[in-house]
């Protein structure tokens, strides 16, 4: 992907997560230009400045802000794959859960043919 593949945030966004536009130029960069969960170019051309959810984050300085920034991700991932109380954890179980339904649903199939 290239620069202009993905729209940059407005300065108030930026600002209100404490990045200036290099800064999140470095970040885009560094994911190739995708959103870092999914790895896709939504069709909106936006991605979402994903934090950490942490108490206080909104009346932290700029650079106490950036250390909770996880990256930079699609709305679907914000919303709901990287919804709050999102963890590793609990998103590997999830996708164990998921594996093994498609598994029985693979397994049903064949022993119906």
């Amino acid at each position: 992907m290239t620069a202009g593949a993905i729209l940059q945030p407005t300065d108030t966004t930026l600002k209100r997560h404490g990045l200036t536009p290099e800064l999140w130029l470095v970040m885009i960069e560094a994911q190739g230009w995708v959103c870092g969960a999914c790895g896709t170019v939504p069709p909106s051309k936006r991605l979402n400045i994903d934090h950490e959810h942490v108490r206080g984050y909104w009346d932290m300085s700029a650079e106490r802000k950036r250390k909770y920034h996880r990256g930079l991700v699609c709305y679907m991932c914000n919303k709901f794959r990287l919804a709050r109380g999102a963890t590793a954890e609990n998103l590997l179980k999830a996708s164990e859960y998921l594996r093994a339904y498609a598994e029985r649903k693979a397994r049903a199939a064949s022993e119906a043919v």
